[in-house]
């Protein structure tokens, strides 16, 4: 498998950097994304025949299979490597195999590898196992085995005239369409429709590393709950496509994945991303259509950035090493550099969101808390690139990356707003440095 070179252009770097980027700036990432997964399941099949001598027949085979996809469909490699899980899956194997770990088997791998000989449509066999009563292929679904034994041998096989699960004596057929298809066992994922765009987003509520970052993951949606992801997210990109252009398009190249999560410990709804699920936002039953946008907006940030730090260093590593920790506005942890850089990005989205959101709210109580996020999460972020700068711990790139921010930023604080939301922003903001430095009994930051 070849692996191609990137190059990120100076002005699609700046834009990227005022909170932009469009969609050329998510399809240059994507390739990015492509080429560090096939980097991973290199070191991984590397490390499996170096390592473990009882694992490199199986590591063999896989490399094998996947050359054979590469050279049948391409696009059926990149499919199923650019899945959001495929990036977990494939880290924890790596994990495993460097830290000589007892007994890692390459099972994630070889599931996806199952995904992908189906995909190519190409005619092979993969063992992989049943694993609480399913077997999952990544980017399409999973078999259900509600009487296999926890382990058992479950064969993937493809012929011309479809594909198979077998564990037993148990058959399931995965239908030649494994999203709208119906067949006995076989829980696909599901598709939802973005209007008034291309996009067909993926709800995932099967693979078991659809999102690991988060324990909170839902398993099935029943077909009330889907039917209430599916209106809230045609309206929700609806509203994209109305009054969050940008956002809209960078989501609609970006953004494949949706992984339902339950509500947090106290009742709250929870979004997410990580950097090893690229493609993936995970988030809480949306209460509204604007809550999702919101939502969907604030994530792309953190795919854009995190997925940036794979191809360019913006942080001096030595300030990763230090462990130093920083105040964020926006949290009731201290945070690392980089965490703080993450979040100063994201909340830069979501200032031109409320800034947006703010000229198309009529009902006083919904354009009053509009002006109130609005200057609320500006002057946060703008409080944050100030540290990020002053630390002594970016890059050139970071420094020039940091000020693109600012210059955002301070575009977005000319911007008249209501003297009474302006104070209340100042209160929260001083009430959440005091609470935050009550709990650490530290300054603005410490280094």
């Amino acid at each position: 498998m070849s692996l191609p070179r990137h190059r990120v252009p100076g002005e699609l770097f700046d834009r990227i950097a005022s909170g932009d980027g469009g969609a050329a700036a998510l399809r240059l990432l994507h390739r990015v994304e492509y080429s560090r997964r096939l980097t991973l399941v290199r070191a991984v099949l590397t490390l499996a025949q170096q390592r473990r001598p009882d694992l490199g027949g199986v590591a063999g085979e896989v490399w094998a299979a996947l050359t054979a996809v590469q050279r049948r469909s391409p696009e059926a490699l990149r499919q199923v490597l650019c899945y959001p899980s495929a990036g977990p899956a494939n880290l924890r194997l790596l994990r495993e195999l460097s830290g000589g770990q007892p007994a890692p088997s390459l099972e994630p791998l070889a599931a996806l590898t199952a995904a992908a000989v189906v995909r190519a449509a190409l005619p092979t066999t993969v063992v992989l196992r049943v694993r609480g009563g399913w077997v999952a292929l990544p980017s399409l679904g999973a078999a259900r085995f509600p009487d296999a034994a926890e382990g058992e041998p479950a064969v993937v096989r493809v012929t011309r005239s479809g594909a198979t699960v077998t564990a037993g004596e148990q058959v399931v057929r995965v239908p030649r369409d494994p999203f709208d298809g119906v067949a006995p066992g076989w829980s696909g994922l599901r598709r939802i429709a973005a209007p008034g765009s291309d996009t067909t987003l993926l709800l995932d509520d099967v693979d078991p590393f659809r999102f690991p970052a988060s324990p909170w993951c839902v398993n099935r949606l029943p077909e009330r709950d889907l039917r209430h992801w599916q209106d809230t997210v045609a309206e929700g990109w609806r509203l994209l496509c109305a009054v969050h252009p940008g956002p809209a398009e960078e989501l609609g190249a970006g953004t494949r994945v949706l992984v339902p999560l339950a509500r947090g410990p106290d009742g709250t709804t929870i979004s997410a991303s990580s950097s090893e699920t690229h493609g993936c936002t995970a988030l809480s039953t949306p209460p509204s259509p604007r809550a999702l946008a919101l939502a969907l907006t604030h994530e792309i940030q953190h795919t854009k950035f995190a997925a940036l730090l794979h191809a360019l260093d913006l942080v001096d590593p030595a300030a990763v090493r230090s462990g130093a920790r920083f105040y964020a506005p926006w949290r009731s942890d201290p945070r690392p550099l980089t965490g703080l850089f993450h979040g100063a990005y994201a909340h830069l989205g979501v200032a031109g969101f409320w800034g947006r959101q703010r000229r198309v709210e009529t009902e006083p109580a919904a354009l009053s808390y509009a002006h109130l996020e609005f200057v609320r999460w500006r002057e946060a972020s703008w409080e944050a690139t100030g540290v990020l700068l002053d630390s002594g711990h970016l890059t050139p790139l970071g420094r020039r990356f940091v000020t693109g921010m600012r210059t955002a930023l301070a575009a977005l604080r000319r911007e008249p707003v209501p003297a009474r939301e302006v104070e209340r922003a100042r209160e929260m903001a001083a009430d959440h440095r005091q609470e935050w430095t009550r709990r650490h009994t530290v300054g603005s930051h410490r280094k």
